[in-house]
Formats: C-alpha cells, structure tokens, sequence
C-alpha cells in the first residue's frame, strides 16, 4: 500500500511538472505569437503610410491639373467674350489640331513600315531556314549514298562468306564451318550495323523535313533603327510641309504655351492663318508624292545619325539636326525653297515624335 502511494505521489508530481511545462510552452508560444503579430502590424501600418503619401501626392497633382483647367477655361471664355480675342483662341486651337493631324500621320506611317519590316524579316528568317534546311538533308543524302554502298558491299561480302559456309558440308568440312563461324557472325553483325545506321539516318532525314518554321523572334535592331530613321524623316517632311508661315513652330508652340499667352494679330489675320491650316492639314492628308524624298531624307539620316551603344534604336539627338530641303537625286516636290530649315526634330520632339519611335 506505501508503495502504491508513493507510486501515486510520484505520477502526480510527475503530471504536475508536465501541466506546468506545458502552460510554460502555451505561454512562450503566445508570447512569439504576439511577437510577429506585432511585427507584420508593423510592416502593414509601413505600408498603408507609405500609399497615404503616394495618395495625398496624387490628390495634390490632381488638384493642381483641376485648376490649370479651370483657369484655362476662363481665359477662353474670357477671350471669346472679346471678337478679336476670339479668333486668336480659334487659331490656337486650330494650331493644336494641326498637330495632333500630323502626330496621327506619323503614328500612321510608323505602323505601316513595322508591318512591312516584320514581313520582310520574316520572309528572310524563313528563307534562311529553308536555306539551313537544304543544306542538312543536301549533307544527309549524301551520307545515305554513302552508307548505302557500305551496307551494299557488306551484303555481298556476307553472302559470299555464307555461301562458302554452306558449302563445307559432312563430317570432313566440321572443322573448318565451326572456324567459319565466328566470320560469318562477324559479317552479319557487320551488316546490320550497317542497316541500322541507314535507318538511323532515314529517321534523321524525316525529321529534319517535318521541322516546323521558327517563331519570330521580332524585329532586329537593325530593323528597328530602319523604322524610326523613316519616321524621323517623316517628321522632318511634315516641318517643311507646315514652313510657311511657320505653321510648324506655331503649332508646337501652342502645344507648349497656354491660351492666356496667344496673340495671333488681328482678325482678318487670325482668318488668313485659319485658311492656311485647313488648306494645309488638307494637302498633307491627300500628299502622296513623297516617297522618294522620303527615301532621301532616310539615306542621309542614317549616314549621319549616331548612337550610344550597340542595342540603342533611337540615335542621339544632335546626329540629326537640321532639315535639308534638298537632297541630290530626290524630288522634294511642292517643299518650300531655301536655306535648311534649323529644327531639331528628335532634340524639340516635334510631332510628339518620341511617342512615336520604337525601342
């Protein structure tokens, strides 16, 4: 019975030690658990702090671009309360459309010529697949009229050797078959490596055939700096288009000059200007006696344009200043004659031309 009991103290003490380093576990746990709580509340309120500012940045810029609006339609409606003012807003605006006509064109043209560039690679990366493709099955047939003789020749020279194997018959000839024997085995082994290794070649030749044509990879670089050299002489056609009258700096001035700024002259000079832009915008749309000035512009762009390193499509800026308005063996057609035209077309991103080009 004492034993018993001290046995029974014993587990009891025993479970008590357990439940205590159990709740000792439960409560270091608790405590880690708090622990990281605590620091992803951390991270979370970081975090939402951190999109408080971009949102308060954003409400900022908001608010600004709002009352850069509201002020500019005062100073329209104000000019249009004022017939001469009023005329000067509809050059401005005429002005800005004239740019965004020529910014359409160009976008236009430059999809245009990526349509034409990729069908050209494409049809040269299929070319010299096909090139490639011949090439190996050309090699390859040959191997097989090669092999094809050696499995020829092993033929004959096994039959020969079995032919005079079947020949040593009775018991006189038993020794001289069981010395031929290793020979003939040697020569059909010899022959239907031979066989395999046309198989293995006529296995080789349909898989080359049934090969299917490469995915495009895209457009080079080269081809790239093909494209946006014929944009950036689209650009340069569009300034000497719009010369008279300056059209060409009115307009990316009234890109870049609020309507407040504007002064245009007179009315009956606010609607010269007007007519010449209609008729202007108008020829440029219907203008399909480019190409060869476009051809010429290209030429000289690339022989004059540099770029920063080997992958660059753009090239720098000032490598391609200036606007020549006549280039030998081109027809600038209807160009306004004179001196070269100083506009940096890629430097003053006329025609929002650095939307337009490709990278």
């Amino acid at each position: 019975m004492i034993d018993d009991s001290n046995r029974m103290m014993g587990d009891i003490s025993s479970g008590s030690k357990k439940l205590r380093g159990l709740f000792k576990r439960s409560a270091d746990d608790k405590l880690l658990d708090l622990f990281w709580n605590r620091a992803d509340l951390k991270k979370q309120f970081s975090n939402s702090r951190d999109d408080i500012y971009a949102l308060k940045n954003q409400l900022k810029t908001a608010q600004k671009d709002l009352k850069r609006q509201q002020d500019d339609r005062r100073a329209l409606e104000g000019r249009l309360a004022d017939p001469v003012a009023g005329y000067n807003a509809m050059v401005y605006f005429q002005l800005r459309d004239l740019w965004e006509q020529a910014l359409a064109k160009l976008e236009v043209f430059c999809e245009e010529l990526i349509t034409q560039q990729k069908d050209r690679e494409r049809k040269k990366q299929i070319m010299e697949f096909n090139q490639e493709r011949h090439r190996q099955l050309q090699a390859l047939n040959e191997k097989i009229v090669e092999v094809k003789e050696q499995s020829d020749n092993a033929k004959k020279t096994l039959q020969a050797v079995e032919t005079r194997y079947n020949e040593l018959t009775g018991v006189i000839n038993l020794f001289k078959r069981r010395s031929m024997q290793p020979i003939v085995e040697q020569n059909r082994e010899e022959y239907e490596r031979v066989r395999e290794s046309i198989e293995g070649l006529f296995d080789g030749r349909i898989k080359i055939e049934s090969e299917p044509w490469p995915d495009f990879p895209g457009l080079t670089i080269e081809g790239r700096r093909v494209i946006n050299m014929a944009v950036i002489a689209m650009a340069q056609h569009l300034c000497v288009h719009f010369s008279e009258h300056s059209m060409s700096t009115l307009a990316r001035t009234a890109m870049t000059q609020r309507i407040q700024k504007v002064d245009y002259g007179s009315k009956s000079d606010c609607e010269y200007l007007m007519n010449h832009i209609r008729n202007s915008i108008v020829s440029m749309q219907e203008d399909r006696s480019f190409a060869s000035e476009l051809k010429a512009r290209s030429k000289w762009l690339r022989s004059k344009a540099a770029y920063r390193s080997e992958k660059d499509t753009r090239p720098i800026a000032d490598s391609v200043g200036g606007i020549p308005i006549a280039l030998p063996g081109a027809d600038f057609g209807n160009t306004v004659a004179g001196m070269p035209i100083e506009i940096n077309v890629l430097a003053e991103d006329y025609w929002n031309l650095s939307e337009v080009l490709i990278d």
